[in-house]
Formats: C-alpha cells, structure tokens, sequence
C-alpha cells in the first residue's frame, strides 16, 4: 500500500495534528518496516500529501508525553507495544483489513527479518504475534518451520538442494537436512548455528508431538538469541541478506 493510498483511505486530513503523526509512524512501522522513526520523515511524509504542522516544538512534546511513543533520542521515536495495539487496532478497522497481523518485536528485533519475502514476513509476524499472546506452543511449531524454510532456502540458492531430496524430488524430513547442515562444507554454517540446529528443532518438535508437552515462555526465552542468529546468518547463506 502506498502512503497516498493509506492516507486518503483513511481520511489523513481530517485528523488531529497528533493523530496525523501517529498514523503515520504506524504506516512507516508496518508497510515500511521502520520500528524508529524521525519526527523529520513523518513530517516530510505529511508535507507531500499537503499537509503541514503547525508547530513542531509541540508535537515533539506531545509525542514525549504520549504512552504510544518512547523517546531514543532529540527527534527520534518508536512506537511502544501499546501503542502498536492501539493504533493496530484503530487503523486496521478503518482500513477494513482483517489479515494483519499485530506484531510488538516481543522475541526479537523483526527489523532483522522484514522486507524480504512476504511469505517468511507473514510467519515472522504471527512468531511474534503468538509469543506476545502467550501463544507458546504455537509458537515453537512456527520456529521449527522457519528453520526448516531458511535451511532449504539456503540449499536452494547454493544450488545443491539435491542433497536433500530423495529419490522422487522431495525434500527430507528435518532431521536429516539439519543432519547434512551440520557437515556440509558447501553450505559452511558456524560452529554456534550448528549446534542451535537440533536445539530449535527439538523445540518445534516437542510442541508438536509430545502430547503431554506444553511450551512455556522460559523455554523460548532461554534460546531467543540462538534462534535470532541461527535465522541470521541463514538469512546470509539463503541470499535474502546481503
């Protein structure tokens, strides 16, 4: 969605000078996948659409005030959980979308991941979406397919899938391609995203088949980090990253 389109859709104009800006911080995090944001770029956002603030000075305090926001420095903002629900909640309805998916960066910095592929966007969100509703088994089962996406991406662009198919195309269970990941030398992972890759993986699988199992947070939590730079640097080897 453009920002001309957003902004006519929902009626930019007519809103109250901090509602302007807000709305506009929510577009930039959302379509843009901008979770900071400087008070200058919303404001030259606005002034293409011609539409002006009055005073800046006054904004900038509003935005310090505002529960929505958190100040990082002089002129530069981010929306806080709050205020992305709040706003989520607003701007989705005017907008009409029943498909967003609200994301707050409640396991881990999404900037990292956004704005390469709209089906691995759609799975980060809805990682992050389930981990801030406590969600956890969800969650996990999602983390599992993600890896099982990055690594076979990854084969893909080194063009040696073959590897990890059998004898009628398709590609292994996980367990055998992070078997092969662990010693491929073409694919070349770290020592660290080696030894993450059975413990991710065993974190999807037991929210998915033990039946007695139930994720808590502390379980995600205590491999949040492993999980971002495993992802990471698969990002790299898949050349969704650059």
């Amino acid at each position: 969605m453009t920002f001309e389109d957003y902004s006519h859709r929902l009626s930019l104009n007519y809103k109250k000078e901090l509602e302007k800006v807000s709305y506009v911080a929510y577009f930039l995090y959302k379509y843009d996948n901008k979770p900071e944001f400087l008070l200058t770029e919303v404001l030259d956002l606005l002034k293409q659409i011609n539409i002006s603030i009055s005073n800046r000075s006054r904004i900038k305090l509003q935005l310090k005030d505002s529960k929505r926001f958190r100040t990082l420095k002089d002129g530069l903002f981010a929306l806080t959980s709050k205020g992305i629900k709040e706003l989520s909640e607003i701007i989705e309805n005017e907008l009409g979308d029943s498909d967003t998916i609200v994301t707050s960066n409640g396991l881990f910095d999404l900037s990292i991941f956004l704005g390469t592929r709209g089906y691995l966007d759609c799975l980060f969100r809805q990682i992050d979406n389930c981990y801030s509703n406590n969600c956890y088994d969800a969650c996990a089962v999602l983390i599992r397919r993600i890896l099982e996406i990055l690594l076979i991406e990854s084969y893909v662009h080194l063009g040696i899938d073959n590897i990890i198919k059998d004898n009628n195309g398709n590609y292994m269970m996980l367990e055998g391609i992070c078997s092969d990941a662990a010693h491929n030398l073409v694919l070349n992972l770290s020592r660290n995203t080696k030894d993450s890759l059975s413990k991710i993986r065993d974190l999807g699988n037991f929210a998915a088949h033990k039946i007695t199992y139930n994720t808590r947070k502390s379980d995600i939590d205590k491999l949040a980090s492993t999980i971002r730079v495993c992802f990471e640097e698969l990002y790299y080897k898949a050349g969704l990253k650059k």
